[in-house]
């Protein structure tokens, strides 16, 4: 049971190893670009929602618009509403004094269509009265978007005939659908007894002389005028202009031909949600528009009594837009997608960053880097050359004065002051990989470019850090332990081994055995703010020569054992106790005469010491052991040592 009441446990804690007392390894580069970073995206957020209040607080301010329009074709279109606030239109024939002297008239006809049970078409004609346009005609027309009483001036409307005034007509489906509504004007020859029947104005009909004599002269021009529009649904506001449509014209020719218009008003409907928020305000409105391609004319030659036809029909396609304004949910969206576009871009960054400077850093811990030059080699090669020659003599002359073993207590303070200073001099001269601009542009050309020494000394240490970080190989390594263990430790001592007391927390400090990490992370902790480079005069230099070689080989074991990398912030009266535990660590080993292992802990140690500049504790430590065990392994093992540094000085 508990085990499964563990199985829906989905917020468990992540196991896993940790670095310098950390989970997450972290840099100086990537602190300051995330704080650089959430300081950008903080202003930018704020900028945006300070706009966005200001857009909502004040409603003729929209700025971003999202329009979806689309336009569609039904053959039964809904039907088209004209009255006097949506529309109006006005017709003239070119001549002089038309509205009381007419050449020709002009009928207003309502028509509708429809069919009954039968399927047969029943006709209904209605005529309107037409009479002289004035300013009341056009005053309610669309007012909101313009104003048409100063548009009724400029184009002379008054020598136009307008619908008489509270009309309403409905343009409706096309003329094989079950309804059919339209307009008809048409253009006849004059008659006065039909003219007053049909006029108000008591208007009077040319003489059959001057209408004959007007025919001949030139085609006769016809204009009509109504109320357009033009729809930018993009623009956050005024996005609806009002004008007057006066490019319809079409001339004709009474006793030669007879003309057909065909005039297709269509409608555009508007969906527009003014709201910011993200509740829905919806506006709905819809327009009269003309297309200019749904103008179809035809002529007939022949004389007809009817000079010419004008039809206003439902156009049978419909223009729909839906409008609306960022809302603050999408605000947030948008933010939040730009946000999390720009922290993965700047995670990868930092990722690849922090992942060179952890494989630099520590490959600095685990290994000893050589950025020496020719001059470092050649130093090195007579050292040994030097050690080597001291050895052969020893097989010749074995009484050799070996030094007694002095603490540093009973040194004098002053000698004691000048070997913190030598100390420090050896721990300047540590050599230590650094991310440079170098690599970073190694890395962004694919290694094209900058592909020098130091370059490739960092991805060589890189790539060991790599290797020994490998799980299989860390696997092997452990049982490679294991298999020491039963090799070293018979089965009684194994026993014992396994069963070996945990280690003990207690809340009082206990002493720490002095080792490379424990010393590492104190330094790191009592790390003083400021601390001067020592750069020794010549005298100094000369007063530092004199120590004994005792204390020379203190600070040089202390260098090939402890590496302080780095370390100039450190504290230095707690160096001193661990150099003074170290060393003495160093001096007991050194006497267990009848220890092998301990002989061979030395042996090992001495590895580590010849790859440092000074090579004189090297020299004393193997003169010790080869006295003391001259035909053991120990004498072997100093042959193969010494073989095997002569063959690598050799290949540098």
């Amino acid at each position: 049971m508990q085990e499964i009441l563990k199985g829906f446990d989905f917020i468990g804690w992540k196991i896993g190893l940790n670095y310098k007392r950390d989970n997450i390894f972290r840099t100086k580069f990537g602190g300051v670009i995330t704080i650089l970073s959430i300081l950008s995206i903080s202003l930018l957020f704020f900028n945006n929602v300070s706009f966005y209040y200001y857009l909502v607080n004040n409603k003729q301010l929209k700025e971003t618009v999202h329009v979806n329009s689309f336009k569609t074709y039904n053959f039964k279109p809904d039907p088209i509403y004209l009255d006097k606030n949506n529309f109006m239109f006005a017709i003239s024939i070119d001549q002089e004094n038309f509205i009381n002297n007419p050449y020709y008239q002009i009928q207003l006809q309502k028509r509708k269509y429809y069919k009954n049970e039968q399927n047969q078409q029943i006709k209904l004609k209605e005529f309107i009265k037409l009479e002289p346009c004035t300013k009341e005609h056009w005053q309610d027309v669309n007012s909101q978007y313009l104003n048409y009483t100063d548009i009724f001036i400029q184009n002379n409307i008054n020598k136009y005939l307008c619908p008489q005034k509270m009309q309403n007509f409905t343009l409706e489906g096309s003329y094989s659908a079950d309804i059919f509504q339209f307009l008809k004007l048409s253009v006849i020859k004059c008659q006065n007894n039909t003219l007053q029947a049909t006029s108000t104005w008591n208007p009077i009909c040319k003489s059959q002389d001057e209408i004959n004599q007007f025919n001949k002269q030139r085609e006769i021009k016809m204009s009509l005028l109504f109320p357009n529009f033009v729809i930018n649904p993009t623009k956050p506001i005024d996005y609806v202009t009002s004008f007057l449509n006066d490019d319809i014209y079409f001339y004709i020719k009474p006793e030669m031909r007879y003309s057909s218009i065909n005039i297709y008003l269509g409608e555009h409907q508007i969906e527009t949600d003014n709201s910011m928020l993200p509740i829905k305000s919806i506006i709905k409105q819809k327009f009269v528009k003309y297309n200019p391609n749904s103008l179809r004319e035809q002529q007939i030659p022949g004389d007809y009594d009817q000079i010419a036809d004008i039809y206003l029909h439902r156009d049978q396609y419909t223009d729909y837009t839906k409008r609306n304004f960022q809302k603050l949910d999408e605000l947030v969206s948008y933010l939040g997608g730009f946000f999390q576009a720009a922290i993965i871009i700047i995670a990868l960054i930092i990722k690849q960053y922090n992942e060179y400077v952890y494989g630099i850093d520590l490959a600095n811990k685990l290994y000893d880097i050589d950025l020496g030059g020719k001059q470092k080699k050649n130093e090195k090669k007579r050292e040994f050359q030097k050690i080597s020659n001291q050895i052969q003599t020893l097989s010749i002359n074995k009484q050799i004065k070996i030094e007694n073993n002095q603490t540093p207590q009973t040194k004098n303070q002053q000698y004691l002051q000048e070997f913190d200073e030598e100390l420090q001099q050896i721990i300047d001269k540590d050599e230590l990989l650094q991310l440079n601009y170098e690599y970073l542009f190694y890395k962004l050309t694919c290694g094209k470019l900058f592909n020098t020494k130091r370059v490739k000394l960092i991805e060589k240490a890189i790539q060991f850090v790599q290797e020994d970080l490998d799980v299989f190989l860390i696997i092997e390594k452990l049982k490679e332990v294991e298999k020491l263990k039963k090799l070293l430790l018979n089965k009684q001592q194994l026993i014992l081994f396994n069963f070996f007391p945990k280690p003990i927390i207690k809340v009082k400090q206990e002493e720490i055995i002095p080792s490379r990490i424990s010393m590492s992370r104190d330094q790191v902790h009592l790390a003083s703010p400021q601390r001067s480079t020592l750069r020794p005069n010549q005298k100094k230099k000369k007063k530092i020569g004199k120590f004994t070689n005792k204390y020379k080989k203190y600070g040089i074991v202390l260098k090939a054992v402890c590496k302080l990398k780095k370390k100039k912030n450190s504290s230095e009266q707690n160096n001193s106790q661990y150099y003074k535990k170290l060393y003495e660590a160093y001096e007991q080993v050194s006497e267990q005469e009848n220890q092998e292992y301990y002989c061979i802990l030395l042996i090992f140690l001495s590895f580590k010491i010849v790859q440092i500049e000074s090579l004189s504790i090297c020299q004393e430590m193997i003169l010790k052991v080869y006295f003391r065990k001259e035909k053991s392994i120990i004498y072997l093992l100093i042959k193969i040592f010494l073989f095997y540094f002569q063959q690598k000085i050799v290949q540098k």
